[in-house]
């Protein structure tokens, strides 16, 4: 006979299923999360995983903005010594419009004028972590153009013995041996911006020559072969015709290094126009470029240009080899058999030199050269949704070459700064326009520098409503498993002693005799 103990086996799923409901509750408890393991919701897990993102990004923001701030904050602090400044000056001024003034006196307050005007010239360079409060080229209303010069190097300029074949008649070919036969020269300036528009004209004629533009050490436009000499701002670099009869140490003025320029075969590679060079038919180039952008190009061709053909021989019908028209035309980039090579300035690049130099073999002119500074708003991101602002570049005027010396200088003076005769004035530049854009995003970014901790408190409560267990649930949850596992060992106890007593009497030989 045998014997199934039911309710031990009852019991016993129901003490597994108590201890299995005992646990997540413990757990739960233990650390405080409602999520613990992958099994228990795949759903929350993903939702509080793009939580957490959000609440990182939304710290990040907040940090990011704070320090933006800072970088206002010490930009007010700096227009507001640039009032101070200017109302001092203004003072200085007042006293030495009086007629009875002799310009022995003014000199004296001129002296403080000057100090003044200094101090001005070193908040102008001042910098907030590397980067630049003020931007030189902000004047009031408007941006400044900053004109480059005019580059002007002739190769047919005479030699060391000061003479060329064309000084004389007839022409001695004796006289050409020291004519310079290839010139570098380069312009330098410090525009104060690290991008811009560049412009300039040119008029080379049929001989060829190229052009090029560095910012820093990075060569950003060159309308022929790269440059291949050491140093791209060296003005002049002049190289001579061989000559065997030159005097023995007799130096060459400006003589270049062996090396230092570019080979004279050029071939097609330079800029040429239609004409000789000196129709005054110009070509007309505007370069834009900047840090993080692609340089572009933009060129005005001169009446004569699109029309003319390359070399003496007229081309036949339907030839398309006509200046910069056409493929392969020189206003084509280099992928299209064209001169033209641009460069990019790397994002964060911060070199304000600029550079605009040419390589000629011919006569060499480079005229109406300017540059335009592009506005050195900064970006600021304000949040991880791609939302922003810009803060508008911002400048002051520093004075340089003012003075009170005399009657009429310190009235002009005192025009610039208090404004007259349409005017704006120094004084009100700041006072009205430069320190209430710098409130005004103050501003701003108070406002979204507290949106952006609501949305932190309310992403940490939205993460706490998905993650963190419910304690006193758990907790009852927790009791209520106790008792059962109590209560379930309980019962496998005392059943499993049933089976005791009765395990004898099932095991008893039938047909026994008993005593």
């Amino acid at each position: 006979m045998q014997l199934t103990n039911y309710g031990f086996i009852e019991s016993r799923g129901n003490y597994i299923a108590a201890r299995s409901n005992y646990e997540r509750p413990m757990e739960r408890l233990s650390t405080g999360l409602k999520i613990n393991h992958s099994r228990d919701d795949v759903g929350a897990i993903s939702q509080t995983a793009r939580q957490r993102l959000e609440i990182m990004n939304d710290t990040a923001s907040r940090q990011n903005l704070q320090n933006a701030r800072s970088y206002l904050t010490m930009q007010q602090a700096g227009l507001e010594q640039v009032r101070k400044t200017y109302t001092r000056m203004e003072y200085l001024a007042q006293q030495a419009i009086d007629p009875v003034l002799g310009d022995a006196d003014r000199a004296k307050y001129d002296l403080e004028f000057q100090k003044l005007a200094g101090q001005l010239d070193e908040l102008m360079g001042k910098k907030f972590n590397g980067l630049r409060l003020f931007n030189q080229n902000m004047v009031c209303g408007d941006e400044l153009n900053i004109p480059l010069g005019e580059l002007d190097y002739r190769t047919s300029d005479p030699g060391p013995d000061g003479l060329t074949k064309r000084s004389v008649t007839p022409q001695d070919p004796s006289l050409d041996r020291d004519n310079v036969i290839q010139t570098i020269r380069g312009q330098t300036l410090d525009v104060q911006a690290p991008g811009g528009t560049l412009t300039f004209s040119v008029n080379s004629g049929t001989a060829g020559e190229i052009y090029r533009v560095f910012m820093g050490g990075l060569e950003l436009f060159s309308t022929g072969p790269s440059f291949a000499g050491s140093d791209p701002t060296v003005a002049i670099m002049n190289q001579y015709n061989s000559d065997p009869t030159y005097p023995a140490g007799s130096p060459r003025p400006n003589n270049a290094p062996a090396g230092a320029l570019q080979s004279t075969a050029w071939g097609d590679d330079s800029w040429l126009t239609s004409g000789s060079a000196t129709n005054g038919d110009k070509d007309t180039f505007k370069i834009k470029f900047g840090p993080g952008i692609p340089t572009t190009f933009e060129i005005d061709y001169g009446a004569s240009n699109p029309n003319a053909y390359k070399g003496s021989t007229p081309p036949p019908p339907g030839d398309p080899k006509y200046f910069n028209q056409g493929p392969g035309a020189q206003g084509q980039l280099v992928a299209d058999g064209g001169v033209i090579r641009t460069a990019n300035l790397p994002f964060g690049s911060k070199s304000t030199e600029l550079t605009l130099h040419f390589e000629t073999k011919s006569i060499g002119v480079i005229s109406d050269v300017k540059f335009e500074p592009q506005s050195e708003a900064l970006p600021v991101p304000l949040d991880s949704h791609h939302n922003g602002m810009t803060f508008d570049a911002k400048g002051f005027g520093t004075l340089s070459g003012h003075s009170i010396a005399t009657l009429d200088k310190a009235k002009d003076t005192l025009d610039h700064l208090a404004g007259k005769n349409g005017y704006y004035g120094e004084i009100n530049c700041i006072a009205n326009d430069r320190m209430p854009a710098v409130a005004a995003e103050m501003r701003r970014l108070d406002m979204k520098i507290a949106e952006l901790e609501d949305q932190h408190m309310t992403g940490e409560a939205t993460l706490g409503r998905i993650q963190d267990a419910d304690v006193a649930q758990e907790a009852t949850k927790f009791a209520t498993q106790s008792l059962k596992m109590e209560l379930a060992a309980n019962i496998m106890s005392r059943v499993t002693r049933l089976t005791d007593v009765l395990l004898p009497l099932a095991t008893q030989r039938a047909g026994g005799s008993s005593l």
